[in-house]
């Protein structure tokens, strides 16, 4: 976590002098820029070690520390260069406080120039917010090509090319004539609609940011990055048009809350106004139903109700003129009320997913990333969302609404994950950053800041699960999952007590702690819901990591910080208590990477002590243990048990990586022995998909790839036998000569083999059933899947059926009670009665146990014990019993 106080601090004193207020007229002072020092690469103009990292763009970067930046108060547009004889030096008089330095070789000037300057609009200045303006228009004078962006977000380019933009982009044609193409035509102005880009931290301030391009060096021998242009150039206008603006959505729609009745959908305008929401169960086009709000606001939020489980519905956004918003993408699924075992629950967990302008790729760059091929894959595939779960430090730098505005709902909310997943929250560190005169201590206490006011939490148990009656902490039930949400920052009740304060492992002694003791609480009640396979918690600080700019196994007294005394508090306090109890996958963020972890159980010390205390535990399995989760050909996936008395292991995944990565100098370059996988250079976020008994998770990287991937399947491999009875209510379809084994729960498998006394049979994995033709009495056969990983047996029976006339042709083998064949009709057999086996064929005409001049058919062999009665009172119902 950097020094948010020192950069704070550095803020307050770059402002103090950026400041100036509209109308912003050519000739303007008070600019900052920066080009006096050779470029050797984007860290010159885009980090500052000392202040933490960030953007040059963004309203938080302080122009003080960077070296190279001119920050005198003096600076006057116009500003640049001119070497030599040049257009300028007849149209412009450059004085010595309008030209910028290039350095002392005209052929290696840097191709770039930055620019800085922050506005305010504000009453005293022609009376008007900065709301009250419906657009801007900006006039730009340039040479040769120009860049503009208004509080970090590009609103302009001109003369170069798209993408992303760098220190070694040259312009498209640095041969354009300046008095024709880019100044002084001055009467051509760029309009830029409020709401257009972001807001600034302070209101009704604009920080604009200008960069420079010149067309680059023609020659090899010099570094990309550098120009000879004889002459650099920047002037701007900005002027604001105030009149109504057009009624918006400004923010969402977003879900909140999904319960197999209900629905929450927020969303926030540009105007008060009264807002009508109409869903459909029948299609995007409609028919409606209608809810409307009770007054006018800008922050709007409707609950649906009532609703259909496991219904899909579309919806449409609008007000009393029209509507805001609708169609195909704008739909939700409500939860099924019991679980839905042929429907899969998708899951999307994103941790640290709102781009810290303080960091490089440019973050934005990379959080674009990750959710674009994300979308991407999960297009591809088909999938529908139902939970969008956030793991914390949601918005940068200090979790302002402002912040959650730019760097969250801005990237999401024009994509359908956003208007069809519900939001599930946990809080960060950076989520509790101080505001509003209040210490980041009392924010945590009386959770006062904007996160608790973006977000709604299902805190009276109103989703299932116990009610927690506090918005840092809260359960829900969706499908046949518990999921848990958690904070791992904030303090709770008496004592200022913290998540790994006062936990006491067993599971019924209480807690003084108010989070931990509703913890324990929700999860016992989880333990006897029968409906409930599935139990998944997230929170941001990861008891295991070794992730960017993080180690669990710091030492608190020798590494002080809050965030060494979390991730070790946690570990040590609240691990015990979650081994006691049938807890699947924690999900984590904090270190910005991935990390993914074997399945744990008892581990509590730092790494270096990982074999020694975690494998001392008692495994199923030690082979689960050990497993990568990976269901292929080369890894089986983890096996649990519902009906264990104990928790068989957890597994710890840290996605923190869904908005940045951090800089690479800071990570620590061990890696945690507990981990399976990591990957500490890549943006990337996580699918969760859950069906009946199978969980799988993938990791999907930046570009779109899976990275990682591993599978928990349940309630398989127990060894106990299913046993199957052929009976004659089966027939035609079934009879002693064909049975069909209804295949196990195992999404996924293709391919199976079968193992009998008879031998080995391997073929497609049926839809529903493996046809087994002349089943063995009494044998046990084995199906597996294509990989080997899963098994399950079966044993096939005559007991408790009585049939009319039959054929039975089976082998007997020996079973711990009699086998009894009942007919009111005629026993036809050619059937082998193996030794040590007890069987009793029982009819009420006569038994036609086949033999032939050429061999004996039906045999019993030496040992067994065998009996072929004859009893006229049978009566076996019609069709059997």
């Amino acid at each position: 976590m950097k020094s948010i106080k020192l950069l704070t601090v550095l803020f307050l004193l770059s402002s103090r002098f950026l400041v100036a207020q509209m109308p912003l007229n050519f000739g303007s002072s008070g600019w900052k820029f920066f080009n006096n020092i050779v470029y050797t690469g984007p860290s010159d103009y885009n980090t500052s070690t000392s202040a933490g990292i960030v953007n040059w763009t963004s309203p938080l970067y302080n122009t003080f520390v960077p070296a190279g930046w001119d920050n005198s108060s003096s600076n006057t547009l116009p500003l640049g260069y001119k070497v030599g004889s040049s257009y300028y030096a007849t149209t412009v008089p450059f004085s010595a406080t309008t030209q910028i330095s290039y350095g002392s070789d005209a052929s290696q000037k840097p191709l770039v120039s930055y620019y800085r300057k922050s506005i305010v609009v504000d009453i005293a200045n022609g009376g008007h917010n900065l709301a009250d303006y419906s657009s801007f228009n900006l006039k730009l004078k340039a040479d040769d090509g120009a860049v503009v962006y208004f509080n970090g977000s590009e609103v302009y380019r001109v003369n170069l090319p798209s993408g992303p933009i760098t220190n070694s982009t040259p312009v498209i044609n640095p041969n354009i004539n300046e008095t024709n193409f880019l100044w002084p035509s001055s009467s051509t102005s760029h309009n830029i609609p409020n709401g257009s880009f972001p807001l600034h931290p302070t209101l009704n301030n604009i920080t604009i940011t200008i960069e420079i391009h010149q067309g680059a060096n023609a020659t090899t021998s010099f570094p990309a990055y550098t120009t000879s242009s004889s002459d650099s150039f920047l002037d701007i206008e900005l002027t604001g048009i105030v009149g109504p603006l057009t009624p918006s959505i400004t923010r969402g729609p977003y879900l909140q809350i999904p319960t197999p009745s209900s629905m929450q959908l927020r969303w926030r305008t540009n105007v008060s106004e009264i807002g009508i929401v109409k869903y459909s169960s029948v299609s995007a086009l409609g028919p409606w139903t209608s809810n409307t709000e009770a007054g006018a606001t800008t922050d709007h939020l409707l609950t649906l109700s009532p609703l259909s489980a496991n219904t899909k519905y579309w919806y449409s956004v609008e007000n009393s003129s029209g509507v805001h918003e609708s169609g195909s993408n704008n739909f939700f699924i409500t939860p099924p009320s019991t679980p839905a075992n042929s429907r899969p629950t998708n899951i999307w967990a994103t941790g640290d997913c709102g781009a810290d302008v303080a960091y490089a790729m440019p973050a934005e760059v990379r959080q674009a990333l990750v959710k674009n091929n994300f979308l991407n894959y999960i297009n591809s595939n088909g999938i529908d969302l139902d939970l969008w779960l956030l793991m914390g430090d949601n918005a940068y730098e200090s979790g302002k609404d402002s912040e959650y505005q730019n760097t969250f709902f801005n990237v999401y909310q024009a994509d359908r994950i956003m208007k069809q997943a519900p939001i599930m929250p946990a809080p960060g560190n950076h989520d509790y950053f101080d505001q509003n005169s209040f210490t980041r201590a009392q924010l945590r206490v009386n959770k006062a800041n904007d996160y608790y006011s973006i977000f709604s939490m299902p805190t009276a148990g109103q989703a299932g699960g116990v009610a927690s009656g506090n918005k840092g902490y809260y359960s829900y039930n969706y499908n046949n999952v518990h999921i848990i949400s958690l904070d791992s920052y904030g303090f709770y009740g008496v004592g200022d007590k913290k998540l790994y304060d006062n936990v006491s492992p067993n599971p019924s002694t209480p807690s003084v702690n108010p989070q931990v003791e509703w913890l324990r609480q929700d999860l016992n009640a989880t333990a006897l819901n029968t409906n409930i396979k599935w139990t998944i918690l997230y929170w941001h600080h990861s008891p295991y990591t070794k992730g960017n700019g993080h180690d669990s196994d710091n030492d608190p007294a020798t590494s002080p910080g809050p965030d060494e005394a979390i991730l070790e508090g946690i570990r040590q306090n609240l691990v015990p208590l979650l081994d006691q109890y049938k807890i699947d996958l924690v999900l984590c963020g904090h270190s910005h990477s991935y990390e993914r972890t074997k399945m744990l159980k008892g581990h509590y010390g730092d790494s270096g002590v990982f074999g020694a205390d975690e494998l001392a535990q008692s495994y199923p399995s030690y082979s689960n243990h050990n497993s990568s989760g990976s269901y292929s050909s080369i890894s089986c996936p983890f096996i649990k048990h519902s009906s264990s008395p104990q928790n068989e292991g957890i597994i710890y995944a840290i996605s923190g990586s869904a908005g940045w990565v951090k800089d690479q100098s800071l990570t620590v370059p061990s890696v945690h022995p507990a981990m399976k996988y990591r990957n500490l250079t890549e943006g990337g976020s996580m699918l969760i998909q859950i069906l009946d008994n199978k969980l799988e998770a993938k990791w999907i990287n930046e570009g779109g790839a899976v990275e990682d991937n591993f599978t928990i399947i349940k309630d398989v491999n127990t060894g106990v036998p299913i046993v199957n009875n052929i009976h004659q209510n089966e027939l035609p379809a079934e009879s002693p000569a064909l049975q069909k084994i209804q295949t196990p729960a195992w999404p996924g498998v293709s391919q199976f083999t079968l193992t009998n006394p008879a031998g080995v049979t391997s073929g497609p994995f049926g839809i529903g059933v493996v046809n087994v033709p002349t089943p063995d009495i009494g044998a046990l056969y084995t199906i597996k899947d294509q990989f080997g990983c899963l098994s399950q047996t079966y044993r096939f029976t005559f007991n408790g059926s009585c049939w009319g006339n039959v054929t039975v042709n089976n082998t007997f083998y020996p079973t711990t009670t009699p086998e009894v064949v009942s007919s009111s009709g005629i026993i036809t057999s050619t059937s082998l009665i193996k030794n040590m086996a007890n069987v009793s064929f029982i009819s009420k005409v006569h038994n036609n146990l086949v033999t032939t001049g050429t061999g004996v058919l039906f045999q019993a062999e030496l040992g067994a014990i065998f009996s072929n009665t004859i009893n006229t009172s049978i009566s076996c119902p019609p069709g059997g019993m």
